[in-house]
């Protein structure tokens, strides 16, 4: 682990930048040192993480999934009426739910 934590702390300004870049992030060079500096303490956080062992731990995301599943069957059901579906709608516009614009567009 101390490779890891030694490699970890000469994490170099431009590999920031280019996490940075691909994250769409402009930064100016004083949140880079900050940045650096919270990578730093994450990916030593990773390193200890990954040097816990875990080999006799049994996977827990589905335990039991075998023995009781707990999906239904995948079978087409009657769909509710729209009526009732719009009947909880905040606000319906012509037989849809309106909702507020996110997102402009360009013409």
């Amino acid at each position: 682990m101390a490779e890891a934590e030694t490699q970890v702390e000469r994490l170099p300004a431009d590999q920031v930048r280019a996490i940075a870049k691909l994250a769409r992030l402009a930064c100016s060079e004083v949140e880079i040192e900050g940045l650096r500096t919270d990578l730093a303490a994450i990916l030593k956080y990773i390193a200890r993480l990954e040097a816990v062992d875990v080999s006799g731990v049994a996977d827990t995301m589905h335990p039991d999934r075998e023995e009781t599943p707990h999906f239904r069957a995948d079978v087409p059901t009657p769909h509710l009426p729209r009526e009732e579906a719009l009947a909880a709608a905040p606000k319906a516009d012509a037989g849809a739910f309106a909702v507020q614009k996110v997102m402009e567009t360009s013409t």
